[in-house]
């Protein structure tokens, strides 16, 4: 999948419509903030040399010769023994490099006493300590949050390369399905989760979504549906139509794509489906119908793509060793995916979930590789604890 699948090309967009988006530049600062040597608090600049041995046994008499603001320009430069009198942002004139607090100096009128030592540099925010001409603010890949989007609007930028959200469609296949809102009208009508549960999770991942909703098992109708959507697709995801010996999302991409139904080894998401669609190649991902089984499906199968095509890293899943407070027999001769719960006790796997309505209490998957049989209480299992 990952091989069929490429990153959206990258657009300049303005900074502030960027956040989550992953950037496609390293962006260099042009400027130096500070702009200019500055003075970190409110107090008087002085040399260093002056008052490093200042104490109350031993006070240092200084003359104050000026005073400076922030929005002023830094003056003459200071002799030996004076003193400018500085708020917090003033800029600093040449030879003070060290500011005495305010409160830690008496006045006496043109005069200050000095009690304390304050050596160089310090309560000083030199020019260029922050950020350097010419160093790398962020880099090409990562994804842009707000202090990204803080530190490019500090340094002047207004735009940069990204590439935009993914889009994607999802659509649920199915003929006793009912939109969430719309009555039940006999007793095997259930209503349509899976659609609003993989819609959000995409949009957790960064994608723009269009849930389409359910439709039902017609092949020429799905492949009418699947048409009219690529032209906002960079990715559709069905759940749902791959039941049986001949399943009818086979039927439907036959003609449009080119598709690949293969059993995965994993539990409880084995049936699995995946082509590429019209002209543009679009990746077509289908997952089994089961709410759980989609779930599953979503994080192991349908996250990688989206991360490609957003151009960011695809990594294996996060796991931790926490122990079992529930045995587990694997009888599947396949690696399973269970839906678990944890806490500071260890992970509890939820027996009998098969309903979105569980997946609520889980933030985690137990992954119980197809080799092992059994894990029993107090056993340590590999747990992939999902993000939020």
């Amino acid at each position: 999948m990952l091989a069929n699948t490429r990153p959206l090309r990258p657009f300049g967009m303005h900074l502030m419509d960027t956040y989550g988006l992953t950037l496609c530049e390293d962006i260099v600062a042009d400027l130096n903030l500070p702009a200019d040597t500055q003075s970190a608090i409110a107090g008087y600049g002085v040399r260093a040399g002056d008052v490093t041995y200042a104490s109350a046994s031993r006070p240092v008499r200084l003359g104050v010769v000026d005073r400076i603001g922030p929005d002023d320009l830094a003056g003459p430069p200071v002799a030996i023994r004076a003193a400018v009198r500085v708020e917090a942002g003033s800029p600093l004139p040449e030879g003070v490099d060290a500011v005495v607090p305010l409160g830690s100096v008496q006045r006496e009128l043109d005069e200050i006493v000095v009690t304390i030592p304050v050596h160089d540099g310090q309560n000083v925010a030199r020019r260029g300590s922050e950020v350097a001409e010419g160093q790398i603010l962020v880099r090409s890949g990562q994804r842009v949050d707000a202090r990204t989007i803080g530190i490019l609007a500090e340094s002047g930028h207004d735009k940069i390369l990204v590439r935009p959200k993914p889009r994607v469609v999802v659509i649920t296949i199915g003929r006793h399905l009912v939109a969430p809102g719309m009555p039940l009208a006999s007793r095997v009508e259930r209503y349509d989760a899976t659609t609003a549960m993989i819609a959000a999770a995409a949009r957790a991942e960064g994608a723009q979504c269009y849930a389409v909703g359910a439709l039902p098992e017609d092949a020429e109708r799905i492949r009418q549906v699947l048409n009219d959507q690529l032209i906002r697709a960079d990715l559709v995801i069905t759940v749902g139509g791959l039941e049986g010996v001949n399943p009818v999302m086979a039927a439907a991409v036959e003609g449009i794509g080119t598709a690949d139904f293969t059993p995965v080894d994993m539990a409880p998401s084995t049936d699995q489906g995946f082509a590429t669609i019209g002209d543009d190649h679009t990746p077509l991902l289908m997952l089994p119908s089961a709410p759980v089984s989609a779930f599953v499906a979503y994080q192991t199968l349908v996250r990688p793509v989206l991360r490609s095509l957003s151009g960011r890293k695809v990594y294996d899943p996060p796991t931790k060793k926490l122990p079992l407070r529930r045995p587990i027999v694997n009888d599947t001769e396949r690696t399973l995916y269970l839906p678990a719960a944890t806490d500071d006790s260890g992970v509890l796997p939820l027996a009998g979930v098969s309903l979105a309505s569980r997946l609520a209490d889980m933030d985690a998957l137990v992954i119980v590789p197809a080799t092992v049989t059994r894990l029993d209480v107090g056993d340590e299992a590999t747990c992939w604890v999902l993000d939020a």
